[in-house]
């Protein structure tokens, strides 16, 4: 069984959609209905990664790139797990997830790479989501080794660098192949095995020397293209005659080489250095699993949150590709209309791209029109998917005044005031929650989606409430810092939902926008809008940070208990004529200016109540 809770790690490349899973333990979930496992036969025993405990994860610096290490005597076996993208021959492209191990123990070890049933994919869309676990789900009929690859249900399903020293199979019906592993009775060559009840399993053994390092790897998405054997079947053959077209890469990248590529990805425009360094390794994290989570969303309301932490980081491009499919996914009327034009209107705030709202023009429309429409419901509308009709039409008339139609985008106004009021929408999230509200900043007996109610608030007098929020948001991340989508506060370990969620993840990120420049109302911008307690009297940076009114960077130093602000604001083309007032209200409440750049020595900055420091940088405890 698996100790994994529903915690994963969601791992793919930029080129296709296709995504595979890491568990907390190693286990690897590339295709629907199984899954690889990783067992390492030392010295004293064989060590499965799922029951030990002395196993460690992280991200290999910070990127997509996952690193499961289990001591053993001697030292680590440790595993990493990465997609790449294969040219293939001749062009012919595919994504692949590279498993590697490496022995870091002073002798050899036994490795076992085992495939078993396994379900952690959407029985619909088939896409990863970390739901399923081996009771709720997996299924496989047959296994066998075709050559260097071998085919589950006769599909490729892992590709070998060479074959394995020993092998063995089982079905349902005559145990676990486990056992045969463990009790050491594995035989020389791998005999292909059918199970009608979907519960055929095989392991594959390599010896494996000191330092030295065996890559496998896993073809994602759609299946890879084989073709009819000339030859009968038998021998190796796959059970339904078929024979890999493609085999193992010819170059495969290490996981650091995988890890560069990803930071220069992830290198955009917007830059920060602050003084807490989990900040920035999870804001880097989240930068490149926001990249990849970024065409994922269930609903227009998770988009919105996706989209919107797409742009507001510097990942204008990717949020566009995914706004110019507003007219084929919004076709009823209710919250995906509403959430898809608030979507729109925030990237056109921020990007000035007035040609995608041109293109949208009729899709704007549509949504406009559909909004009056009588709703088929028996009972009132909730209030959440109200609120999202309400905010749908305000930013359609955004985006029709955008694009020099004055008089359309009055008459949408008008139609805001002819909506039904709200009624309540108790305990509902979910579609309904908007994006950017600040929530209940208390803590939940489950926290939905994580992150999504760190929104900073508003309001001066109730932003230190964030703070202990924050501190237990943090307390129960997971080891390569991703939040599944619900989690226990009790049992932190325990979680439901989506096992690896982007959505918190871009919570994550907008968050930490709003800490250091958010927009508040039409002409004002504020920088270092809160100032954690553990940043006071250390110096921090953000550099062209995307926003409504132009692009902002901004550094601040301290002199004593007096911090120093220099500033410089460059105005986008959606920038507003009118004058942009800039506060800093996380180190000085009184101080604003409307000056685009310069610099300026602010009061001392006041502590938050309780938070034991007398403002002079000094603690009281």
């Amino acid at each position: 069984m698996s100790a994994t809770h529903r915690r994963w790690t969601r791992l793919g490349t930029l080129a296709t959609d296709a995504r595979a899973l890491v568990d907390t333990r190693g286990l690897v979930s590339a295709t629907a209905g199984w899954a690889l496992d990783w067992w390492v036969g030392a010295d004293d025993r064989w060590h499965l990664p799922q029951h030990d405990a002395a196993v460690r994860q992280r991200l290999v610096d910070a990127m997509p790139v996952v690193e499961t290490a289990m001591h053993i005597p001697g030292g680590d076996a440790v595993q990493r797990a990465y997609a790449v993208r294969d040219p293939g021959p001749q062009g012919t492209g595919r994504d692949l997830l590279v498993v590697e191990i490496e022995n870091r123990s002073a002798v050899p070890f036994a490795l076992a790479l085992a495939v078993r049933p396994f379900d952690a994919y959407d029985d619909e869309t088939n896409r990863p989501t970390g739901r399923g676990g081996p009771a709720e789900g997996g299924r496989i009929g047959s296994i066998a080794l075709d050559g260097l690859a071998l085919v589950v249900d006769g599909r490729t399903g892992v590709l070998l660098p060479r074959a394995p020293a020993r092998a063995a199979s089982r079905t349902g019906a005559d145990g676990e192949v486990e056992g045969v592993v463990v009790a050491g009775q594995a035989p020389a060559a791998l005999a292909p095995v059918t199970c009608r009840d979907g519960r055929a399993s095989a392991a594959l053994i390599y010896p494996l020397p000191h330092t030295a390092i065996l890559r496998v790897a896993l073809p994602l998405g759609d299946p890879p293209p084989r073709h009819r054997r000339s030859r009968p079947k038998g021998a190796g053959a796959a059970p339904d005659g078929t024979d890999a077209a493609v085999g193992f890469p010819a170059a495969t990248p290490s996981a650091g080489q995988v890890a560069k590529g990803w930071e220069a990805q992830t290198r955009r425009p917007m830059t920060l250095s602050v003084p807490d360094p989990r900040w920035t390794e999870l804001t880097d994290a989240h930068r490149a699993f926001l990249l990849l989570g970024a065409a994922e969303a269930d609903t227009w309301a998770d988009a919105t949150v996706l989209l919107g932490a797409l742009v507001r980081w510097g990942f204008a491009a990717e949020a566009r590709l995914r706004l110019e499919a507003l007219g084929d996914q919004t076709r009823s009327p209710g919250p995906a209309d509403g959430a898809a034009l608030v979507a729109l209107a925030d990237h056109w705030r921020l990007t000035g791209d007035r040609a995608l709202v041109a293109e949208q023009s009729a899709a704007i429309a549509a949504a406009v029109a559909r909004a009056d429409r009588p709703s088929r419901r028996a009972r009132p509308e909730a209030g959440s998917g109200l609120a999202w009709r309400r905010r749908g039409l305000r930013a359609a008339a955004e985006l029709l005044d955008a694009i020099d139609q004055p008089d359309a985008a009055r008459a949408v106004l008008e139609r805001v005031g002819r909506l039904a009021p709200p009624t309540a929408d108790h305990g509902h999230r979910g579609e309904g929650a908007l994006a950017g509200d600040a929530g209940d900043l208390r803590p939940a007996r489950v926290l939905e989606r994580a992150t999504a109610g760190l929104a900073l608030p508003a309001a001066a007098d109730r932003r230190q409430a964030v703070a202990p929020r924050l501190a237990w948001v943090l307390s129960v991340i997971g080891p390569t810092s991703v939040w599944p989508e619900q989690v226990d506060p009790d049992q932190p370990d325990r979680a439901v939902g989506r096992g690896h969620d982007p959505v918190a993840g871009a919570a994550w990120l907008r968050l930490v926008r709003d800490v250091l420049v958010r927009e508040e109302g039409a002409d004002g911008l504020d920088l270092c809008s809160w100032l954690p307690e553990t940043w006071r009297g250390q110096g921090f940076e953000v550099h062209h940070a995307p926003t409504a009114h132009g692009s902002v960077s901004y550094a601040v130093r301290w002199h004593g208990e007096r911090p120093a602000l220099l500033w410089e604001r460059e105005p986008g083309p959606s920038a507003r004529v009118a004058p942009v007032t800039l506060r800093a209200p996380g180190l000085d409440p009184a101080w604003s200016t409307r000056e685009p750049r310069g610099e300026a020595l602010l009061a001392p900055a006041a502590a938050a109540p309780g938070s034991g420091h007398d403002g002079r940088g000094a603690s009281l405890r």
